[in-house]
């Protein structure tokens, strides 16, 4: 939960700074994510 909360105010502050260009890099790294604790659990 914690790494899914920090990618977010990642996300939030490059949608600010860069409009978006880092947007679907953060993305993929959440999906990324999700199915990496998907399987530890």
């Amino acid at each position: 939960m914690a790494k899914q909360a920090l990618a977010a105010k990642v996300q939030n502050r490059n949608d600010r700074e860069d409009q978006n260009s880092d947007g679907p890099l953060i993305d993929t790294i959440n999906i990324a994510v999700k199915t990496l604790s998907k399987r530890e659990g």
